[in-house]
């Protein structure tokens, strides 16, 4: 903390310098007045800095609880960002199943900041389409976690150098064309109106709210 490492020296400074005030013959009385009033000075100069200290650590420790309060997901609106930084994600995918996706946490957090996809939305969707990434095409070097143009069980879908590659796509293709008034695809921002052309499983956007709300809920455990 930047409190207790400031707050020693300035009364260890403090003690010091009235270590030197002056005692005795009273023709030096005018000296230690004002050593005692540079000391006072000192002092009230040494709390100022402990306090904007404390103001400062205060203020960030503020900030950082409202933004863990407005990390979440929203299966309304799928590109609302979620908020979460990318060690955050790596401690909520770090549980049970969703341990299978930790090597690619900073995948989903790239993708949400560089194209405002909810990054709950961009794990639950790779989860969903990979069987939490064990899927014979997300590991047949197509590394395609994520269903993009998959129309059938047996469709080769897109081919991806990297899967980390693939969820930087899946961010950028609901972006432009699912998330976009006016796009080819787009009749919602919501994972139900998402479903309609992403998924020919009527149920698909059920399973994708789930895990998005398991992945809340251990973020609210560890954090909230």
């Amino acid at each position: 903390m930047v409190i207790t490492k400031i707050l020693p020296l300035c009364l260890c400074s403090v003690f010091l310098i009235n270590l030197g005030i002056c005692s005795g013959s009273s023709n030096f009385d005018y000296k230690c007045a004002a050593k005692e009033k540079i000391n006072n000075h000192l002092a009230d100069m040494s709390l100022i800095r402990v306090n904007e200290s404390l103001i400062e650590v205060l203020e960030m420790q503020q900030e950082e609880k409202e933004r863990r309060a407005r990390v979440g997901f929203n299966s309304y609106d799928i590109g609302i960002p979620s908020g979460i930084t990318h060690k955050e994600m790596a401690n909520v995918l770090n549980t049970s199943h969703h341990a299978n996706l930790l090597k690619l946490s900073d995948a989903f957090v790239d993708a949400e900041r560089q194209y405002k996809v909810n990054a709950f939305a961009l794990v639950a969707i790779a989860a969903a389409e990979s069987g939490w990434d064990e899927s014979l095409r997300a590991n047949n070097g197509n590394n395609n976690i994520t269903g993009m143009d998959v129309q059938f069980d047996s469709s080769k879908g897109t081919v991806y150098a990297s899967k980390y590659e693939c969820i930087i796509d899946l961010a950028r293709q609901l972006r432009i064309y699912y998330l976009t008034p006016g796009a080819y695809y787009y009749s919602g921002g919501s994972t139900s109106k998402v479903n309609k052309y992403y998924s020919a499983n009527s149920k698909w956007y059920k399973t994708i709210d789930k895990i998005g709300d398991e992945l809340v809920f251990e973020y609210d455990r560890l954090y909230r």
